[in-house]
């Protein structure tokens, strides 16, 4: 007799890195808000080199890195990942992340996207208070 199937846990960089792929990858605008939708809770805090930024301002920002994208391949550089509770360390924690996006257009030209990303990831009680979840 087999055991039954168990949820996968992911580790919060294994997190980072499928849903920035999801992002790149996605080759429709429903993808895309789908990707970007499962990455960013609808009320984040984004700060772009020290510029805070709206939730809409940042999705417009990776729309036009991925203008007329044929195709995209992520790698990742580098992580670094911090778990709020060593005890839980996939609930919450902190996540920094070192990648290239290789964007393939239409006009078979390739652009590259250099970056490095921080993200704080909680797990959100769906009530909102003081500004947060």
């Amino acid at each position: 007799m087999s055991e039954p199937l168990r949820p996968v846990v992911l580790t919060l960089t294994a997190w980072m890195e499928d849903r920035l792929k999801a992002i790149y990858s996605a080759t429709t605008a429903a993808a895309f808000d789908e990707a970007f939708d499962a990455f960013l809770a609808k009320h984040a805090h984004i700060t772009v080199n020290g510029k805070q930024l709206s939730r809409e301002h940042y999705k417009q920002h990776l729309r036009k890195e991925k203008n007329d994208e044929l195709s995209a391949k992520v790698t990742i550089s580098d992580t670094v990942e911090v778990p709020a509770n060593s005890a839980k360390p996939s609930n919450a924690g902190n996540v920094g992340v070192f990648f290239t996006a290789a964007i393939t257009n239409h006009l078979i030209k390739t652009s590259n996207v250099n970056s490095s990303l921080n993200v704080m990831y909680v797990v959100s009680s769906g009530v909102f208070r003081n500004g947060t979840y």
